[in-house]
């Protein structure tokens, strides 16, 4: 069994970037399913927000997993961040109604990209592996 109280710094700091991005999911599929239930928006709304908040269920797992240092913990992190690329990519295009690209949402959505990218070089790194038991 590892010290549990011995994290490697970018274990901190995904777990750190991992309960942020949770925290908005969380909020974002709140907010969308509340605003469901106002006449004349959509389901997409309802679904969008269950999307949402199910992504923030899983990441906060991840979480907890990848912080005790569990096997399970950093698989699913790791599936959860490849998944967030092309879904990255796909955010990137306007696809509700009414939108339209813009360079802040490009910008913003090549950064998390590629933070997610680097993430998963971390992941997927020998001593990790070892760390987590995970050869």
């Amino acid at each position: 069994m590892h010290d549990s109280n011995v994290k490697p710094l970018g274990i901190v700091l995904i777990v750190i970037f991992s309960v942020l991005t949770g925290l908005v999911s969380l909020l974002g599929g709140f907010l969308s399913m509340l605003l469901s239930g106002i006449p004349g928006i959509s389901f997409f709304a309802y679904l969008l927000g269950t999307l949402f908040t199910a992504h923030a269920v899983f990441t906060f797992a991840a979480v907890y997993g990848l912080w005790v240092l569990q096997r399970w913990g950093l698989k699913l992190a790791f599936w959860l961040y490849i998944i967030a690329i092309p879904l990255g990519i796909l955010a990137i295009f306007p696809i509700l109604p009414g939108s339209e690209f813009t360079t802040a949402n490009t910008v913003f959505q090549l950064i998390f990209i590629v933070i997610d990218f680097l993430i998963i070089l971390y992941l997927g790194k020998l001593d990790i592996a070892i760390l987590y038991d995970a050869l």
